[in-house]
C-alpha cells in the first residue's frame, strides 16, 4: 500500500510549531519571577543541605565529593521531571480546561505543530531547570567546565524525550 507523499506531511511538524512555543513562552513570562526563584532557590536548598549537610557524614564516594555526586543525579532528575510534568499538565491544561488548542488548530498551524510546540517547549523548561542546577553546582562544587559543556545536549536530549512521552500521555488521557 502505497501512501502518497503529500499524505505524510500531514504528521510532520512545520516551522509553525515556533509560534507553539513563543506563545507559550510569552504566557511564560509574565510567572518568570516565580518560577526563577523555585528553579534556582531549590537546587541551591537541595545542594546545600544534601551537599554539605549529608555530605559530612558520607564523605567521599570512591574519590567523588559528595556534593558532586549529588549534583550529577539533581541534573537528570530535574530535566526530566520539568519537561514530563510540563507536557503532562501544563499540555493537558492547554488541551481540556483552556481550549488553547481548539484556538490554535482555527489558526494555519496542524496538530503535528501544536505536538512539536509543546514537547519543544516542555524540552527548553526541562533544560532550563537542569541549567540551573548546573549553575548552582558548580558555584559550590568542582564541576569541570568541559563537563559542564558536555552535558548540556544531554538535558535537552532527555528533555525532549521525556516530553515526548508525556505528550503521548497525555494524547490519551480523557
Amino acid at each position: 500500500m502505497n501512501v502518497p507523499l503529500a499524505r505524510w506531511t500531514l504528521f510532520l511538524p512545520s516551522p509553525g510549531c515556533a509560534q507553539v512555543w513563543r506563545r507559550n513562552f510569552l504566557v511564560w513570562r509574565k510567572t518568570s519571577l516565580a518560577s526563577l526563584v523555585g528553579n534556582l532557590g531549590e537546587p541551591l536548598l537541595t545542594l546545600l543541605a544534601m551537599g554539605y549537610g549529608l555530605g559530612r557524614f558520607v564523605g567521599d564516594l570512591e574519590g567523588t565529593p559528595y556534593l558532586l555526586f549529588v549534583t550529577a543525579g539533581l541534573l537528570a532528575t530535574s530535566s526530566m521531571n520539568t519537561a514530563s510534568f510540563e507536557a503532562l499538565y501544563g499540555s493537558f491544561t492547554r488541551m481540556t480546561r483552556q481550549n488553547t488548542f481548539v484556538a490554535m488548530l482555527v489558526t494555519p498551524l496542524s496538530v503535528a505543530d501544536i505536538v512539536a510546540g509543546e514537547i519543544l517547549w516542555a524540552a527548553g523548561k526541562g533544560f532550563f531547570a537542569g541549567l540551573c542546577i548546573l549553575l548552582v553546582g558548580m558555584v559550590l562544587s568542582p564541576i569541570p567546565l568541559v563537563s559542564a559543556l558536555l552535558i548540556l545536549p544531554l538535558m535537552l536530549l532527555s528533555g525532549i524525550l521525556f516530553a515526548a512521552l508525556a505528550m503521548v500521555a497525555t494524547a490519551l488521557s480523557p
